[in-house]
């Protein structure tokens, strides 16, 4: 009994290290994480509670565990729905952010349409001209001027909506490993842009999405 007491407290402590470290977003009032949450605070989540995702009850080939490349503890976790999401920021004491809210902090006071200026730079962001078929590790490329990395690129994160006659809505925010800056237009047309912060990269899905570029980052309320 003492002895799985001491594993049972190891395995706690080991969970608690793996929490994200969160940024208060000015003027206040809320808090987000410095990272998108990676693969090892998220199976931190799933030892401790048993936790099993939307894809794996319905045994998908593709999960969070297996997403179809090569994963490491430091990449961002992926094939997670919003339910998926919303039960590891609960877990922690947190939940996903607004549409708003994500789009305030990704900025950190920038007008323009990458929170770095208007021209695409790798320095900033993971995305297809410099991964590898899969996601880099979160917390290496420049972060905004309010501490948070990688809120462009590398995978899309869930952002919570207005409902929408009467059905909660999200929206995945920022682009990801897979995208390039602009999404290519058929011959006679103009390009549309893919990766960046407006309100026009933002694109609706269903709650039980998922996919092998969306992830997430919890927020806090803060008082």
């Amino acid at each position: 009994m003492i002895r799985a007491a001491v594993i049972a407290g190891a395995l706690c402590a080991a969970a608690f290290d793996q929490r994200p470290e969160f940024v208060r977003i000015p003027p206040g009032g809320y808090a987000m994480a410095k990272t998108e949450t990676t693969v090892a605070q998220f199976a931190a989540f799933v030892s401790a509670t048993g936790y099993r995702t939307a894809a794996e009850q319905a045994g998908d080939p593709r999960t969070w565990r297996e997403p179809g490349y090569q994963v490491a503890g430091n990449q961002p976790v992926v094939y997670v729905t919003v339910k998926d999401a919303t039960a590891y920021c609960e877990w922690i004491g947190a939940r996903l952010p607004t549409d708003a809210e994500w789009e305030h902090a990704a900025r950190a006071g920038s007008t323009t349409r990458h929170y770095w200026g208007d021209r695409i730079d790798g320095r900033y962001l993971w995305y297809r001209p410099n991964t590898d078929g899969r996601p880099g590790p979160v917390g290496k490329k420049l972060p905004n001027s309010w501490g948070l990395h990688d809120v462009e690129g590398n995978v899309w994160e869930w952002a919570m909506s207005p409902p929408e006659d009467g059905a909660e809505m999200a929206n995945r925010r920022g682009g990801s490993w897979i995208d390039c800056e602009d999404i290519e237009a058929p011959p006679g047309r103009s390009s549309g842009p893919l990766i960046g912060l407006s309100k026009y990269f933002k694109i609706a899905v269903g709650l039980d999405h998922r996919y092998d570029d969306i992830g997430f980052r919890c927020a806090r309320t803060e008082h």
